[in-house]
């Protein structure tokens, strides 16, 4: 199984797919691991850490067309998913609601369902929302139910 990280290419993003980490596990678990040249450098991983994790590092003509598996943080250029081959898995935030007209035009059908299946939601709470919970749960007087104890009537 053959594992691509592109470089992302849009505009202030400095993430990456998958870190040295990440690579050097899935390696050791028996994958591939490509890794587009300069795909980590904005977010602190020079290609070297890459390296001696057992990723290849390669260029983004090289790396699509190979990949089974494409790791990415945000939808992928329209000109990728022409590259990439039938039975590909792509995983990442794929935003399919934050340009309708533009899922059309990158669904095909040999990617399967899994383009279809993502599904729009928070990635995680934001920490107001986490902080608001917590808040909740420790003004809230405790139910009869969940102490055990009744009312003596």
């Amino acid at each position: 199984m053959r594992i691509a990280v592109p470089r992302e290419k849009q505009a202030g993003e400095a993430r990456v797919a998958l870190v040295p980490e990440s690579v050097k596990k899935l390696v050791a678990a028996g994958a591939e691991v490509g890794i587009e040249a300069g795909a980590g450098l904005h977010a602190g991983f020079p290609d070297a850490e890459y390296q001696t994790a057992g990723a290849s590092i390669m260029g983004r003509a090289d790396l699509l067309p190979e990949a089974d598996i494409l790791a990415c943080v945000n939808r992928p250029e329209p000109d990728d998913f022409a590259r990439l081959k039938p039975g590909v898995v792509v995983i990442g935030f794929l935003k399919p609601l934050d340009e309708p007209a533009g899922r059309d035009r990158r669904r095909r059908p040999d990617l399967g369902a899994r383009l279809q299946a993502a599904r729009p939601g928070p990635r995680r709470p934001s920490g107001r929302t986490a902080a608001g919970r917590r808040r909740s749960l420790r003004l809230r007087p405790p139910s009869p139910a969940r102490t055990g104890l009744t009312s003596a009537t």
